[in-house]
């Protein structure tokens, strides 16, 4: 059965992927793994000119998004700076998943 592949990221675009921050999608390979073929992004970090590979089929799991708009910012800040008065209001208790689930709204 064949697996029809939707590729979210085009080459030439920007994109985060955690732990590594901004790269820049240099294109979609596949490759076999164990026997399967997979696409990957291709992936060259800008900070530290590494290249990583990234399946097509998980890359949104793994963390790996678009970068915001400009135009976000200042929402995205008022977000995080109302983490901080809830955590400040709980006593560290750290309670940030509806925190959480309002940033992945403004993504």
């Amino acid at each position: 059965m064949s697996k029809i592949i939707v590729e979210i990221f085009k080459s030439g675009e920007l994109a985060v992927y955690p732990a590594h921050g901004v790269g820049m999608i240099m294109g979609v390979e596949t490759r076999e793994v164990s026997g399967l073929h997979k696409s990957f992004y291709i992936i060259k970090i800008l900070d530290t000119e590494a290249t990583i590979m990234v399946p097509t089929d998980t890359a949104s799991t793994v963390g790996l998004r678009k970068i915001v708009k400009k135009s976000m910012v200042p929402k995205i800040y008022d977000i995080l700076k109302d983490r901080t008065e809830v955590a400040l209001d709980r006593h560290g208790t750290g309670d940030t998943g509806s925190t959480r689930t309002r940033l992945k709204a403004v993504a």
